[in-house]
């Protein structure tokens, strides 16, 4: 990219697209991590400045208002704050578990801006059935929107909580093919969670089972998912760290990821509790050495 405001604009169209096309948010969010492990804090902050200020033009020629800038600006901060981390630290484990934290912080924030998250998330639904026709429009009763609404929340946890690891592993991937072609496979298939994070994750789950209110929003429920998001990443470097082993094709990952977007929640609890066993695995060959 040949100077931050050409970088601006590129991040500023990827804002753009993203508005039309989800895909391009992640996209977006791969650039900032790109420029922040390439460049540093200084320049990435200064593309940040430009594209901020060529999107808010943007939605206000075309929209009138800036609504739809503030959570890509939340996004942009968070993936400079976690490129940032693995530019000093090196450290994956690190950089991931800071972006689990920053969605940590968001959601409590969240929930004290948001008092009443059932009745926030059922206004959601019923604004996206309203778009439908009278004779399109599928009736669902109240039980059901209650119940849709505590999936759609856990959904949106884990979408957020994916946008920010991945914007920083694509951001390294491309950081990698550019400056050092196949440099990123060995560092990917190294990642490990540390063994705490396996405590922290069953004392969620008894913490849950013990104290079931039947509270579908509940605080630890919101953490069990984002722990459970991090176990699932662990669980694919897994997969990727054994099929380079036993030398599997590249059809076998297409064919994995296709499964894993037909079926997230089931391929995505499996991947979970591969990670919390590669995670307690690793650790047992390092102490029995």
């Amino acid at each position: 990219m040949r100077g931050p405001f050409i970088a601006g604009i590129i991040l500023s169209s990827c804002f753009a697209l993203g508005l039309l096309l989800s895909p391009f948010t992640l996209f977006s969010n791969a650039l900032v991590s790109l420029m922040v492990l390439r460049n540093g804090f200084s320049k990435a902050l200064s593309v940040f400045s430009i594209s901020v200020a060529l999107c808010a033009v943007m939605c206000f020629a075309i929209l009138g208002n800036l609504a739809p800038l503030l959570p890509a600006v939340l996004f942009w901060i968070a993936a400079i704050i976690v490129a940032l981390s693995l530019r000093i630290t090196r450290d994956y484990s690190l950089s991931l578990l800071l972006s689990t934290m920053l969605v940590f912080v968001y959601l409590v924030l969240f929930r004290v801006n948001v008092t009443d998250l059932d009745e926030f998330w059922s206004e959601k639904i019923m604004e996206f059935v309203s778009l439908f026709s009278e004779s399109d429009r599928v009736k669902i009763n109240d039980d059901q929107i209650r119940s849709l609404s505590s999936q759609v929340h856990f959904f949106w946890i884990v979408l957020l909580s994916i946008i920010i690891k991945l914007g920083l592993i694509i951001g390294r991937y491309f950081q990698a093919y550019l400056y050092n072609p196949n440099g990123f496979g060995s560092e990917f298939r190294k990642i490990r969670q540390p063994i705490w994070l396996a405590a922290v994750f069953l004392g969620l789950v008894i913490f849950k089972v013990a104290i079931n209110t039947g509270e579908p929003f509940s605080i630890t429920s919101d953490m069990l998912v984002l722990v459970t998001v991090i176990f699932a990443f662990q669980g694919v470097v897994f997969i990727h760290r054994k099929g380079k082993e036993i030398d599997l094709s590249k059809g076998f990952f297409y064919f994995f990821y296709i499964i894993l977007v037909l079926f997230p929640q089931l391929v995505g609890f499996m991947l979970a509790v591969t990670g919390i066993v590669d995670t307690l695995g690793y650790r047992k060959k390092v102490i029995s050495s």
